[in-house]
């Protein structure tokens, strides 16, 4: 029916309560990036868009209670702006002073969430009371359910800035609503998290499980995570918070601890909260929550469902209709579950379609169900539970198998993330490189550089499949040995059905970390790795179809300390935004390699310095922008050792390759492009470093250093060895490798 401001304003939450909490602050890294690009959140509309209903004037009532905001801009389909209705619902026993019954305002958001993607959040984790069947409550015991339930919960948190643009209200009011005497009309539109928002239940459950296991020092309830009641494992849900324990006579722990984060954060609780029990979508609602204590009596529900399935403005009152809601109503009392009852050692399962269904029981366990329960019952808490802050004050011994080890990316990666392995298998070919552990990962074939490209038929990068067959024994022959198993590989952005291939044969999804959000110089890479991040406030993370992207933001490394002495990055100085292009292999050639990439977009000044260099690096490395300039005025390429240190070395990492030291300008060349082309080969050491801080906190194996401890760690490293001069003189290191074939 049409709001009123007389009706609706005791429904609505105080001026000093709406907006109150700040959606950005209590959600998880994940969905604050997505909240924060509501644009990257539209999506291809084909369909027409749904009118909405009639918008009143009871605008100023919600601006005065931080709900709405202007609007700036709006978005269109089809040159047709989105704008949205509202209307309200009465509540049951609930009249203003003059009689009239009082409504919940309901806002119709069908248009906004035709355009826009539906949010994951923790939609995932939602549960029922059909999970308390999991429970066996004793002979003298009983169970206690408490709950708070949040006052106008969906109103109290505030979106960020950009939402109202993307929930506009389509009736507009006079600008003087909000500034008096100004002309003219605007639109308004949501500044709250919305209830008729189709992610605003993914929103709320993230939110609210926030608050309830975030440790009190960031002001959360600091409740236990693994015993949370959910669907895969089983808690709260929405704007509810049950608590279920075994009676003692006193207030659960847990709900005063959830009560005190709510009154930091300022949220209030309804202690007499009524539920509604109208329209039939409603009923049948409260009835798959009631049936599913007894799936099968879904059966009862044809004519139900069917209604709603057609979707109509009224549904028309049958007397099948009828007869169905009398016959569920009537076997209300099957719908038990005695928590008491005996486990039946029995296990049974049934199945149905719409041309029959089946049952069966099992008689024993398998051979491999006995394995699993073994493992269940030896173990602290569930076979996969590794939570990011749960990790013990126990050293704990790292074993690091490095295959491809290269000039120690891994190693080096260890140290900056504050990590001592206990010893280290470094497997490497190349007899020069194993003086050095140079890295030769397997990506030849697979890089988008090489037009000819074999993707994984390539010799060198079939090692791909090699390296897959090690790690899978390894992890087998950890299993054995009750060891934790960690794998971890690399490799550049191939195609995409490399990407698939390779997801496929290490069962694990890929994730994107590019260098030029933490460095002056991109190095886009894919990480596979067998541990789940657990979400932190200062990394993003964007969802991609083959991958997801990993943001680490901090400020970059200070080039004056980076560059030679005398030298500079004039561009660099310019734009502090501008990154050099991803370090690739020095070849020298006699003439050019067949269609190189960037040809064709690189400048003819360019090209002549291509040419000059011997054609070494692609061709848009020798763009002007990336161009060091000396103090005589000379443009070059960054030498090996200011590579070096943009990848996260130490200046003179790679001397060690030089079997002995260069004489001539030919072998001091010689050995400069084999330093820069095994700089081409290698980790970027400081972004593996803040992954692999990241991964082991999540594994919970040791606290978190966070990357921009990491980063700032380093840029100080980097000012104290730029006072050092640097070592041009070559220590002879001898290949230690066994005498006879090549153990590789």
């Amino acid at each position: 029916m049409p709001l009123t401001y007389e009706q609706i304003w005791p429904g609505l939450p105080t001026p000093h309560h709406g907006g109150l909490v700040d959606i950005l602050e209590v959600v998880d890294g994940k969905l604050k990036a997505r909240l924060l690009r509501p644009e990257l959140m539209l999506r291809e509309i084909t369909e027409e868009i749904p009118r909405p209903l009639v918008w009143p004037r009871v605008v100023k009532a919600l601006w005065e209670r931080n709900l709405v905001a202007p609007v700036q801009t709006r978005p269109t389909v089809h040159g047709v702006p989105v704008l949205n209705g509202a209307f309200g619902v009465i509540k049951p026993e609930k009249f203003t002073d003059s009689g009239l019954p009082v409504l919940r305002m309901i806002i119709d958001l069908r248009a906004s969430n035709t355009i826009l993607d539906q949010l994951e959040g923790d939609v995932w984790t939602l549960t029922g009371a059909a999970s308390f069947q999991k429970l066996m409550v004793g002979p003298n015991e009983e169970l206690l359910v408490s709950g708070d339930d949040l006052n106008s919960a969906f109103y109290l948190f505030r979106l960020p800035e950009k939402w109202p643009n993307y929930l506009a209200l389509r009736k507009p009011v006079p600008w003087s609503v909000f500034e008096p005497g100004k002309a003219g009309e605007t639109l308004v539109g949501l500044r709250v998290l919305p209830m008729g928002w189709s992610s605003a239940v993914a929103v709320m459950q993230n939110a609210h499980r926030q608050l309830a296991l975030r440790t009190e020092l960031r002001y959360g309830a600091g409740l236990l995570a693994k015993a949370e009641i959910r669907k895969d494992a089983v808690f709260p849900s929405l704007d509810e918070a049950p608590v279920a324990r075994t009676l003692e006579g006193k207030a659960p722990e847990e709900q005063t601890r959830l009560r005190k984060a709510y009154e930091w954060w300022g949220i209030p609780t309804n202690e007499g909260k009524a539920l509604e029990r109208t329209g039939l979508q409603i009923y049948a609602g409260k009835a798959v929550h009631v049936l599913q204590f007894r799936r099968c009596l879904f059966s009862v529900l044809q004519e139900v469902f069917t209604s709603i399935a057609q979707n109509p403005e009224r549904v028309r009152a049958t007397t099948s209709l009828y007869d169905e809601m009398l016959v569920l109503e009537s076997l209300l009392p099957v719908v038990v579950s005695d928590l008491k009852a005996n486990i039946d050692p029995v296990v049974t399962v049934s199945d149905a379609s719409e041309t029959g269904g089946g049952a069966c029981y099992a008689s024993r366990l398998s051979r491999l169900g006995v394995e699993e329960l073994e493992e269940m019952m030896d173990a602290e808490g569930p076979v996969d539970q590794t939570p990011g802050d749960d990790f013990r004050d126990v050293s704990q011994k790292i074993v690091v198998i490095d295959l491809f080890a290269g000039i120690g990316g891994l190693e080096r990666a260890l140290e900056l993330a504050q990590l001592k392995p206990w010893f280290t298998v470094a497997v490497e070919s190349d007899p020069d490189c194993r003086r050095c552990l140079r890295r030769g990962s397997p990506c030849q074939g697979l890089s988008r550089l090489s037009v000819d490209r074999r993707h994984l038929e390539d010799p060198r990068s079939k090692l791909f499949h090699d390296a897959a067959g090690v790690m899978k024994m390894v992890k087998e022959e950890s299993k054995l040995l009750g060891m934790w198993c960690i794998r971890f590989l690399e490799n550049v952005v191939a195609d995409d059905v490399d990407i698939q291939e390779m997801s496929l044969a290490l069962e694990m999804r890929p994730r994107l970390v590019d260098s030029q959000y933490l460095f002056r110089a991109r190095r886009p890479r894919l990480f596979w790795f067998s541990v789940d991040l657990v979400s932190h406030e200062e990394v993003e993370v964007r969802e991609h179809e083959l991958f997801d992207e990993v943001i680490y933001g901090a400020a970059t490394e200070p080039m004056s300390s980076v560059l030679c002495p005398g030298c500079r990055w004039i561009p660099g100085e310019r734009d502090s935004g501008k990154r050099f292009p991803t370090f690739t292999r020095a070849i020298p050639r006699p003439r050019p390699p067949k269609a190189p990439a960037g040809l064709a977009s690189t400048s003819e000044e360019g090209l002549q310095r291509w040419k000059k260099d011997g054609y070494r690096y692609p061709p848009y490395t020798y763009e002007r922008d990336y161009m060091i300039e000396e103090e005589d005025g000379h443009l070059r390429p960054l030498k090996a050792c200011e590579r070096e240190v943009l990848m996260g070395f130490k200046k003179g990492h790679t001397m060690d390759l030089a079997r002995k030291p260069p004489e001539s300008p030919e072998e001091k060349q010689k050995l400069e492009d084999q330093r820069c082309a095994a700089i081409g080969n290698a980790f970027h050491a400081t972004v593996v470093a803040a992954l692999l801080d990241h991964m082991l906190w999540s594994f919970g194996v040791k606290p978190l250093v966070g990357h921009h401890e990491i980063v700032e760690s380093w840029a100080s490293e980097i000012k104290r060895l730029a006072t050092v001069a640097e070592v041009h003189e070559v220590e002879v290191v001898l290949d230690q490798a066994p005498k006879g074939e090549d153990p590789g």
